[in-house]
């Protein structure tokens, strides 16, 4: 049998206010990291949302039960946190090879006018056509019960050396 409790007015206000407190503060943290991150700020942004999710599972972590909402909450945080870095942390990707080496062409050879993008663009051209070629022969290969590593084996080295290329191209050219 359980013996109800009786708290004074005291009692009850203290812990409105614990509430609050364990309410408001992940929030705050949270947004102000949110602010931050929207400003471009990246440190502040994974500083407010972690902490935020700590200030937010902290009580739960002493084995009291855990709140769906909070709980919600908590996944919405951390959503939140993924999805931020990610944006963040993200970077244009330069998916064209040899950029570094047509630049440096183009800054060297300044009067060359069209003839350099000309012969770089031909060469990625003619690379990719060369690997849409080889993967139409691997996947032949495959639907035919053929030994198909080796038909992937001349592909894979010229995607290698193409990139060890392009990289050893941007180490060299700046």
């Amino acid at each position: 049998m359980r013996v109800p409790s009786f708290k004074t007015a005291e009692e009850r206000k203290i812990s409105r206010i614990d509430r609050l407190k364990s309410a408001i503060l992940p929030l705050a943290l949270f947004t102000g990291g949110i602010l931050n991150g929207a400003r471009g700020d990246s440190a502040l942004l994974t500083v407010g949302v972690v902490s935020g999710c700590i200030a937010l599972a902290r009580p739960y972590l002493d084995g009291k039960q855990v709140n769906r909402r909070v709980k919600s909450a908590f996944f919405m945080m951390l959503g939140t946190l993924v999805f931020a870095s990610l944006n963040l942390f993200a970077t244009p990707a330069r998916a064209q090879f040899f950029q570094g080496a047509e630049e440096f062409f183009n800054t060297t050879f300044s009067s060359s006018g069209a003839a350099i993008p000309i012969v770089f663009n031909t060469l990625r051209a003619l690379y990719i056509v060369y690997l849409a070629v080889a993967f139409i022969g691997v996947f032949n290969s495959v639907r035919q019960d053929e030994d198909w590593v080796a038909a992937a084996r001349t592909p894979i080295l010229v995607v290698i050396t193409v990139t060890l290329a392009d990289i050893l191209t941007k180490l060299i050219t700046g």
